[in-house]
């Protein structure tokens, strides 16, 4: 699946091959930065690019306003396009809440589009046509694709190893609990949506009712649209990437800001469209748990392989059995048995809790008691509390 600098790669190449492309973004996505990134890219190719504003009234009005003259309006497009100083590409600017020029930009492209796909091979080079949209209230019909114009549909995209990855780029608390919290907060909530992640960096979100009222309050601002769907159904989607032909169902969800796409997890309900049932609830809190569990597993296996490391030090190998604490499963004995390091976790929490317990766990007492707590939350897929996951890292 395309990350979002593959699909910025992919509009380029359209450009640069000499196709319209129409690139239609949803709610909450902000067109500037992309537009940027795409004129940079295609600089750096050395094309010549102009920006023209709406409105569009016609190809051959807008062919006269590129070329700064009126002698265009009443030429032919074919000697319009033969003129050497008509640019290589032209971004068509429709301006913020100018949704009445959308329609006329749309129709620019497609009859452009369509006259390229006639123009004989021997013409020369044909001008490409760049238009980047919200498609908030998108209500115009999309032209068909055909090989002289690309349609893209803008999905944010960023993977949760890419979040995650930002999020360590703004380390801040020495002791490192605000930053593995943040961590899972973002991962979970941000992955699918460059826009939310960063703005969620900035924000101290301690406990999961603090992310549903943001989350709330960032749809709210945004424009996202609660999902309204029917019983159980917060997780509709099960494909791994975004259709290259969106139904029209998907298409308004996805217009409205409501479905997201991230590498990991395909397509989802976007979180922010969450916050209004107990279902919505139950399916965010389910995304802070797997944030959390790709995270803290691997920590409390590894304060347990520590443990058990020092026991077989200290006792041998059949440290249980001269310790005199048997596995209360005849699986587990036989695992340690194999493996003197492969104890449950249960059973070292069991040692800890003795009156007099073995010297080796003098220090290690609260971090297993944490950390067995821990597993045990995550095992019944329910998130961990910033206060447990701050007693986690303090015990050690």
């Amino acid at each position: 699946m395309p990350s979002s600098n593959n699909l910025i790669e992919n509009i380029t190449g359209d450009v640069l091959a000499g196709q319209s492309v129409i690139v239609l973004l949803p709610i909450g996505v902000p067109g500037s930065p992309i537009i940027e990134e795409l004129v940079r890219r295609l600089q750096a190719k050395n094309r010549q690019i102009q920006t023209v504003e709406g409105p569009f009234l016609s190809t051959s009005n807008f062919a006269a306003r590129v070329l700064g003259g009126v002698k265009a309006e009443s030429a032919e497009l074919s000697s319009i396009l033969a003129d050497p100083s008509f640019p290589e590409i032209v971004l068509l600017e429709c301006g913020t809440n100018k949704n009445s020029y959308v329609g006329d930009a749309i129709t620019l492209v497609t009859e452009w589009a369509r006259y390229a796909k006639q123009v004989t091979p021997g013409f020369g080079r044909i001008c490409s046509l760049l238009l980047v949209i919200n498609a908030n209230n998108f209500t115009i019909s999309l032209p068909s694709i055909d090989t002289c114009l690309s349609i893209r549909w803008w999905w944010g995209l960023p993977s949760e190893l890419e979040v995650r990855l930002l999020n360590r780029l703004n380390l801040r608390d020495t002791s490192g609990v605000d930053d593995l919290w943040r961590e899972c907060v973002v991962a979970a909530f941000g992955c699918g949506d460059a826009a939310i992640t960063i703005d969620m960096l900035e924000k101290p979100l301690l406990s999961f009712r603090d992310c549903i009222e943001y989350l709330r309050s960032y749809g709210s601002r945004s424009g996202i649209k609660p999902y309204i769907g029917k019983q159980n159904s917060s997780r509709p989607y099960v494909s791994r990437s975004p259709p290259d032909h969106p139904d029209q169902r998907q298409i308004n969800q996805w217009a409205e800001g409501q479905l997201i796409c991230s590498f990991e997890h395909g397509i989802e309900i976007h979180p922010s469209a969450l916050t209004n049932t107990r279902e919505g609830e139950d399916e965010l809190s389910r995304r802070l748990w797997r944030s959390q569990a790709s995270l803290l597993l691997p920590m409390v296996d590894r304060i347990r392989g520590i443990v058990c490391r020092q026991l077989v030090r200290d006792y041998g190998n059949v440290w249980w059995d001269n310790l005199n604490c048997m596995p209360n499963d005849e699986r587990d004995q036989k695992r340690l048995e194999a493996d003197p390091i492969d104890a449950e976790l249960g059973l070292l929490v069991t040692l800890c809790r003795r009156s007099s317990p073995p010297l080796t766990l003098a220090h290690w007492d609260r971090s297993l008691e944490i950390s067995y707590d821990i597993r045990n939350t995550l095992a019944h897929y329910q998130p961990v509390t910033y206060a447990a996951m701050r007693g986690l890292l303090y015990s050690l």
